[in-house]
């Protein structure tokens, strides 16, 4: 399976106060979201060019609608569900 990476804006509203936060979203080959990075991402980089890159592929996240992480979770653990079932 081949996979590709994204930042996104995401936020979780069952957590007061939780806010919205850049994680790094993993997509298949279909577009769907197959996993997420658990902690929101901070920008880094080896030398300054890097970081500039990185900050610049975040502020990008912002072209997209964020995307609601208890969602996600749905819909990730309901293919995990799909998945066992065919393979079972």
């Amino acid at each position: 399976m081949n996979w590709s990476r994204k930042y996104r804006v995401c936020h979780r509203p069952t957590i007061p106060g939780g806010g919205y936060a850049v994680h790094e979203v993993y997509y298949d080959d279909e577009g769907r979201v197959i996993m997420y990075s658990e902690e929101p991402l901070s920008p880094w980089g080896d030398i300054p060019e890097e970081l500039e890159m990185e900050m610049g592929q975040m502020i990008d996240a912002f072209n997209d609608e964020p995307l609601n992480l208890n969602y996600l979770d749905h819909l990730i653990n309901l293919k995990k569900k799909l998945t066992d079932r065919n393979e079972g």
